[in-house]
């Protein structure tokens, strides 16, 4: 029965592996989620912008359109500082995926060890019963000279 001494060592490695791939996955959701603010904000600015436009063509008291336009330039300032988070954000997505690819490499090693072991363990099996079979074989021809 073969038994890999390392065995332990791989479920480890696959549980490390599978907790990387978690952590990866929430970065990468939490990026899109920070992209999607910044679209909104973006979507948001642009209406506000044609709004104004459309204003130019009527009469509307300059607080209206002090407002708005202040409003716009906190819309940009919120943006800058969404661009900034996304950018944050991107930067810890990446350290994960080679912290999860460092990972599922270290994981592969221990798996190619294992294979490599379970074919040596195939091999002493083979050559056991080539001996055996030879053994019975010398022995039955030994039997049947006497």
């Amino acid at each position: 029965m073969f038994k890999f001494r390392l065995q332990t060592v791989l479920e480890y490695r696959k549980i490390l592996e599978e907790k990387m791939l978690i952590r990866f996955s929430e970065s990468a959701r939490r990026l899109d989620e920070e992209k999607r603010k910044l679209e909104l904000l973006e979507q948001e600015k642009l209406n506000l912008i044609g709004i104004l436009k459309g204003l130019q063509e009527n009469v509307t008291p300059v607080r209206n359109i002090t407002v708005m336009v202040n409003y716009i330039g906190e819309l940009q300032v919120r943006a800058c500082r969404q661009r900034e988070i996304i950018h944050e954000v991107s930067v810890e997505l990446e350290t994960k995926r080679k912290d999860l690819l460092q990972s599922v490499q270290k994981r592969k090693i221990v798996e190619i060890l294992r294979e490599k072991n379970l074919e040596a363990y195939h091999s002493h099996l083979a050559e056991q019963d080539r001996k055996l079979m030879d053994e019975m074989g010398i022995t039955r021809f030994d039997g049947a000279k006497s």
